[in-house]
């Protein structure tokens, strides 16, 4: 066995034909093994599990798309960047204020 690959044995009355359960982390270990069995003609199902780090659920949440993910994180934070240069803005400026507040009192007296 390659480093890295770790073996167990399945009980038969819950994985009908396979006896064992290879395990591996590593890509191009993994890729090695397959080819491996393969050459050997040796019976196997891949199963992908995801890890259990910190990190997974924020690069890729379960049932939505990463790409879309990431596209909705970076117009987010556009959209964040825009609304606070608005609101410094708004802060630093005197007339602008004043021009808004009128507006406001207007339309609250013509209701």
């Amino acid at each position: 066995m390659p480093d890295g690959v770790s073996v167990a044995e399945i009980e038969q009355k819950k994985r009908g034909d396979y006896r064992h359960r290879i395990m591996v982390k590593d890509n191009k270990v993994a890729d090695d093994m397959i080819e491996l069995l393969k050459q050997n003609q040796i019976m196997h199902a891949i199963h992908v599990v995801e890890g259990k780090n910190w990190y997974n659920h924020r690069i890729a949440p379960e049932g939505k798309s990463f790409t879309y993910m990431w596209i909705l994180r970076f117009f987010t934070a556009i959209g964040i960047c825009i609304g606070g240069f608005g609101l410094l803005k708004f802060l630093q400026n005197e007339d602008l204020r004043n021009t808004i507040m009128d507006t406001i009192n207007e339309l609250k007296g013509g209701m």
